[in-house]
């Protein structure tokens, strides 16, 4: 298959919707981003079944997709400014868990101190990012002292932790004697491009580390699995619900399955001990709240809930079904 935009349609149609929406679509433009997102599936889907990319050239164009989105700031996400934030907090030795950005900004010293403020979109509560988040806002806060610099090396960091992502999903699937073309799938998958490089949601880095883990459980290597998850753990709490694939049952009271969920245990207790203290935690919980009583994502089932439970009770729910 040539990848030469001019002599493939298909792959005209992607970089070009790609970069349209790159280039113009914001938030609150709806419908642009359903045409826009629903072609790159659609070419997605094409690429996928039809074409059927060799593993190189996934790559290439994967690789390409994702190099215009290195050197433009998020359209679709403010949450930069909080990463910005947290790792200038964790810089001048302050704990992002411990007081609110509300609470700091008059004594802030930070440049452009206005501006990050302005675009944060919960100054009133304490940062809820993890451990691995908060290394990797800190290295580019470290590395750059201006906001676009910042933005640059944190996309530096989801282009590299895409190629992670990459190699280890190729392997699971050789190991598992599964086609490369569910490779395609992911990798040029428009949310996952869009959402991780282009918007800064971790989701995409979780993945990676993830992916490694599951590597290493399939080649018989635990304690490196057990490092891996726990760093996924670490970067979004979600994976904690696979935490039960990974605990062989059969051989759960032998030696070697205690010292797993022991290390497991002692790693966990290692990534939160920033947290671990009646003041911070009581911070952290509170501000996770706000995406159980607050914050309403793309949920259809809990939409159709709701609006049925809000005819009979005359307002929204949410707060009381996110306790």
């Amino acid at each position: 298959m040539d990848l030469k935009p001019h002599k493939n349609p298909a792959i005209a149609v992607f970089i070009t919707a790609i970069y349209t929406l790159l280039s113009i679509t914001t938030r609150e433009n709806f419908y642009a981003l359903v045409l826009f997102y629903t072609i790159l599936f659609g070419v997605t889907i094409y690429l996928t079944f039809k074409w059927k990319l060799n593993l190189k050239q996934l790559l290439l164009f994967g690789l390409l997709a994702r190099l215009p989105f290195l050197f433009t700031t998020p359209l679709l996400s403010d949450d930069l400014y909080r990463f910005y934030w947290d790792a200038k907090l964790i810089l001048n030795g302050i704990s992002p868990f411990s007081f609110t950005p509300s609470q700091l900004f008059q004594q802030m010293a930070l440049s452009n101190k206005e501006l990050i403020y302005a675009n944060l979109n919960s100054p009133n509560y304490h940062s809820v990012y993890p451990t691995i988040n908060q290394i990797l806002f800190t290295i580019p806060a470290l590395l750059s002292s201006s906001l676009s610099g910042f933005v640059l090396l944190m996309k530096l960091q989801f282009f590299a932790f895409d190629l992670i992502g990459f190699y280890f999903l190729n392997n699971i699937l050789k190991i598992l004697n599964i086609h490369s073309k569910w490779l395609t799938l992911y990798f040029l998958h428009p949310l996952v491009i869009l959402e991780g490089i282009g918007n800064f949601h971790f989701e995409t880095i979780m993945v990676s580390l993830m992916s490694a883990a599951v590597f290493y459980y399939l080649r018989n290597k635990p304690l490196t699995s057990i490092l891996s998850y726990t760093a996924s753990v670490l970067t979004k709490l979600l994976t904690l619900i696979w935490i039960p694939l990974f605990i062989p049952w059969r051989k759960l009271f032998e030696r070697k399955t205690i010292l797993l969920i022991s290390g497991f245990t002692l790693l966990m207790i290692i990534g939160f001990s920033p947290l671990i203290s009646t003041q911070t935690t009581s911070s952290f919980s509170t501000s996770f709240g706000l995406y159980f009583q607050k914050f309403e994502f793309n949920a259809s089932i809990y939409y159709l809930v709701s609006s049925i439970v809000e005819s009979f009770i005359g307002y929204n729910p949410i707060f009381y079904l996110g306790k």
